[in-house]
């Protein structure tokens, strides 16, 4: 069964990396790799780099993330310059120098009042915005495994001055800042996390 679920999963990665043009590497990889391999890491290698495009090659692949009714609420600001990237890796507070070394931030946002509203403006219930949070998690989450899946290394950061990149980086009031994600290569291994096992976090009825 879980060899399945693998397969399966690997085909939809597959299939949405095909639809959305996705980066190119020398070496495909699958998917339990791609999840097995992407790891929090604190330890970016200061020499290398990454371009515009390949940011937006994998922007492309996280926009097939499920969303409510398909209105991709996730917004992406990414910072590249030699003039910005250090202002920005300064606003991260206890990640600063974890990251120091990151080839890029990008700040993802989502824009308010879209997922979980009906056309009215009113909320569909309790959760209001918390559905836009719950759509930019996920796109968040193909984000890293489409980096990883180029080669790419990432860190999501919630330790952040938000109002400050706010203003570094004009973000509007309409935007939710949620999270800055260090993009980059590896310096060293990072560590690995022990899981707990299957049965200890599923019920079956």
């Amino acid at each position: 069964m879980k060899k399945y679920i693998l397969i399966l999963a690997a085909g939809v990665l597959l299939a949405a990396c095909a639809e959305k043009k996705p980066v190119v590497t020398e070496e495909k990889i699958d998917f339990e790799t791609v999840v097995s391999q992407r790891r929090s890491t604190r330890d970016f290698d200061p020499s290398a780099k990454i371009s515009a495009e390949q940011i937006s090659e994998i922007i492309a692949v996280a926009q097939n993330a499920p969303s409510w009714r398909n209105l991709e609420p996730a917004r992406y600001h990414a910072v590249l310059s030699e003039e910005k990237l250090p202002a920005a890796k300064a606003l991260l507070m206890g990640n600063a120098e974890r990251v120091s070394g990151a080839a890029a931030i990008v700040v993802t946002t989502f824009v308010k009042g879209l997922s979980g509203f009906r056309d009215n403006g009113e909320p569909v219930d309790a959760l209001g915005n918390g559905w836009g949070a719950y759509d930019c998690g996920l796109a968040n989450s193909y984000f890293v495994l489409a980096a990883r899946a180029a080669g790419f290394d990432t860190l999501i950061m919630g330790g952040r001055d938000a109002e400050g990149l706010r203003s570094l980086l004009g973000i509007p009031e309409t935007e939710e800042i949620m999270t800055a994600i260090a993009v980059g290569v590896r310096a060293s291994e990072p560590r690995f996390a022990e899981r707990p096992a299957v049965e200890k976090v599923v019920k079956f009825y």
